[in-house]
């Protein structure tokens, strides 16, 4: 604790002089002292008791609360009193779901209300909303652990639990520093099969060999440590208010909104890599081996960063960035809706879900429609341009393929730019004056699409398919009748 609170005192100058929030320094800070803490966990405890794991990750998640949070951190504490009572006294039922779902969706949203300001917050709400999914989450595979196990997912099973966790695995749980602040999301079951060493078999009691996959995300979290202290002040936020924005050219607008967009998302990719650095480290993300027998260390992890550099569609964003609670969101929300009888529904009530996670802010609802609409645009383009074959064509040339990239990731790059927007100023009387300059364009696109997509759109294809399938039918019974005539006239010969 002594040398926490020499890095304490030695914040506000690194702040200062390095661009950052106090908040963000701190919240940059803790991967940093945690990956070491990961290492020695990794080296040193892996054959040690379960109870020794468990203290040393309370202790040192503890620790790094306070140092983020101070005393809020009492706000996390009662959280996992509330939820360890509730599922003791009722676990394991429908019940025991519907009140974990109301009372820590509760919380947070009355949080939200009592604390938040117009700004994007890196206060307790920010690990509240992690642990809130965490409740959630561990409630419903307390439930799946009660039920036949004929009757459970492929996923379920993965995840379910029979037995209500002790109160130091759940205090546990809650603080692992590799994943309170800000994800990723593992199910309790995960957490514990690490802890008792059940996670990797073969093991033969020796350490894991993640060392070098857990470098690999804290270099890509580091480089783009770099890119937001070296590269933001070139694109402050302040920016897209001034005139040297509003007053210029439209293409410079969306040149500016494209970068901007990149960079603002490169905030997000420096610390998911390197908090994956710390899960990584500790041996938690194993998945198993590939076809070579290559360790695999990619389960609840935040992000690929190599995979979202390169990513072209917004499908591929979601599946970069994000990822565990993307994941969790799809396993405890999106399939579970499956009764609605309708996917476009369940996508709806899960991105309203996550808005409404996020917070009270206009600007999440206005992210999260944004979202949906862009990969309903990309899937139903995708259709048009399979449907014709010039399209077709262009699109599956080879000599093209460089251009086609560089057009695709422009275009990626602008729609991930302007709801981010939204993402980050949060409120109306901010998101308009940024919105306006570039004239709402998006909004005509992305939500006037799918009126031309079924009115006018999908009739001609629809009614192009009917057509060649009608002429391919005429052809088919006209060349059985005249092979037929055919065969007759050689049989007559």
């Amino acid at each position: 604790m002594a040398y926490l609170q020499s890095i304490t005192n030695f914040v506000p100058f690194l702040a200062d002089n390095l661009g950052f929030s106090e908040a963000s320094m701190r919240m940059l800070l803790t991967p940093l002292i945690g990956l070491p803490l990961a290492y020695i966990h990794r080296t040193y405890l892996y054959n040690k008791s379960a109870t020794t794991k468990h203290l040393y990750t309370i202790w040192w998640g503890l620790s790094l609360a306070y140092f983020n949070y101070g005393l809020d951190i009492k706000h996390s504490a009662f959280t996992v009193l509330l939820n360890y009572l509730l599922l003791n006294i009722i676990g394991g039922t429908q019940v025991s779901v519907a009140l974990s779902f109301g009372l820590n969706m509760g919380y947070l949203l009355t949080s939200y209300g009592l604390y938040a300001s117009d700004d994007y917050d890196m206060t307790w709400t920010t690990p509240q909303c992690i642990l809130t999914l965490r409740m959630i989450g561990l409630a419903f595979d307390i439930y799946d652990g009660h039920k036949p196990v004929d009757k459970l997912s492929s996923d379920q099973k993965t995840s379910c639990i029979a037995k209500v966790p002790s109160f130091i695995e759940m205090v546990a749980y809650t603080y692992f520093y590799g994943g309170y602040f800000v994800g990723p999301q593992f199910p309790m079951r995960r957490y514990l099969d690490h802890v008792h060493g059940r996670l990797m078999s073969d093991s033969d009691d020796r350490p894991p060999q993640c060392v070098q996959a857990s470098l690999v995300s804290f270099k890509w979290g580091v480089f783009y440590s770099l890119v937001v202290a070296l590269i933001v002040p070139f694109y402050p936020n302040s920016f897209l208010f001034s005139s040297d924005f509003t007053d210029a050219s439209f293409l410079y607008k969306i040149y500016i909104v494209a970068i901007w967009g990149h960079i603002a998302f490169v905030k997000y990719c420096c610390i998911f890599s390197l908090f994956d650095a710390v899960c990584v480290m500790t041996g938690m993300t194993y998945n198993g081996k590939d076809e070579a027998g290559n360790a695999l260390w990619d389960t609840c992890i935040g992000a690929k960063a190599w995979d979202w550099e390169v990513s072209l569609t917004m499908k591929d964003v979601i599946a970069s960035m994000n990822i565990s609670t993307n994941m969790w969101a799809g396993k405890y929300l999106y399939k579970r809706l499956k009764f609605l009888g309708n996917r476009y529904i369940s996508q709806l009530c899960t991105m309203i879900f996550l808005a409404m996670w996020h917070g009270w802010y206009v600007g999440y609802y206005i992210t999260f429609a944004f979202e949906m609409a862009v990969i309903n645009f990309e899937q139903q383009m995708t259709y048009v341009i399979n449907k014709i074959p010039i399209l077709r064509k262009l699109s599956e040339s080879e000599n093209l393929k460089v251009p086609m990239y560089i057009l695709r990731k422009m275009w990626q790059l602008e729609y991930l730019g302007y709801p981010l927007i939204s993402f980050t100023f949060l409120r109306w009387r901010h998101i308009k004056v940024v919105h306006g300059a570039l004239f709402y364009y998006p909004y005509f696109l992305f939500f006037g699409w799918p009126v031309i997509y079924y009115a006018v759109v999908l009739p001609i294809l629809k009614s192009k398919e009917r057509k060649e399938r009608k002429a391919a039918k005429t052809n088919m019974v006209g060349g059985e009748s005249n092979g037929s005539n055919g065969n007759n006239h050689t049989k007559e010969d």
